[in-house]
């Protein structure tokens, strides 16, 4: 890693919630992402702030990097797209990191669309997956044998 990387993600799982951090390191910003709620004083934060802080201390003591992350000033984005259910933070994290790019998220209109997008392909993944035991075709006919 160096410190000419644009930005690093973070996504973080705390108690089955998936949050999201990007650091920048060119403009020296840390941005906190929730798709579940914008408060500052969500435990989610005060996690997320801890993996920084340790982040910054073991980067710096290893040479990592020269910069002490820790320092960077915290943003926290708005108008960035919520998830409206209990379980598609995983999803609405990774189209995020996809989205931002380092001010802004580029299309908050497109990520209701990007996330059925990201569901789907995920799916399509498991279901073609060569560690699967029953293969797609086989598949495909229990489902339609089960329909009728």
């Amino acid at each position: 890693m160096t410190e000419r990387c644009m930005q690093m993600f973070f996504p973080i799982i705390i108690q089955d919630h998936w949050v999201l951090l990007c650091v920048s390191m060119f403009m020296k910003q840390i941005a906190f992402f929730d798709s579940l709620s914008a408060s500052k004083e969500s435990s989610c934060l005060k996690c997320a702030q801890n993996l920084i802080q340790n982040f910054a201390a073991t980067t710096l003591k290893h040479g990592v990097l020269r910069t002490d992350v820790s320092r960077f000033e915290w943003i926290y984005p708005e108008g960035y797209p919520k998830q409206k259910n209990v379980y598609d933070c995983g999803i609405f994290t990774m189209v995020y990191m996809d989205a931002w790019d380092g001010k802004k998220i580029v299309d908050p209109s497109l990520v209701k669309d990007s996330v059925l997008d990201f569901r789907k392909h995920a799916a399509a993944l498991l279901l073609r997956s060569e560690h699967n035991v029953v293969k797609l075709d086989e598949f495909v006919k229990m489902y339609n044998a089960r329909k009728t």
